[in-house]
């Protein structure tokens, strides 16, 4: 992976995947989660610093998204090199 993308995307610095998407659907999304009678941030519950609720939780009202999470069905890996081969 380019140095500059790790950088700018901190999630992808243990590395990344292609892959072809045939079904991907909106699950939720990724941001920190607050107190909703504080309204003060709480700490994470997951390995990352973000949490995770999916649509229709009731704890979606109480989170700042940073990012959406996409469910992604039917994959099919994709190898780069071999995609910048046909491309030529």
């Amino acid at each position: 992976m380019p140095e500059r993308e790790a950088r700018y995307r901190p999630h992808l610095r243990g590395g990344a995947v292609a892959a072809f998407v045939e079904h991907p659907s909106p699950w939720g999304v990724a941001g920190i989660l607050h107190n909703p009678k504080t309204l003060t941030a709480l700490p994470s519950r997951e390995d990352e610093d973000l949490d995770h609720v999916p649509y229709g939780h009731p704890g979606l009202r109480w989170i700042i998204a940073a990012r959406d999470v996409i469910s992604l069905h039917g994959c099919t890996p994709v190898f780069l090199d071999e995609l910048m081969t046909l491309a030529t």
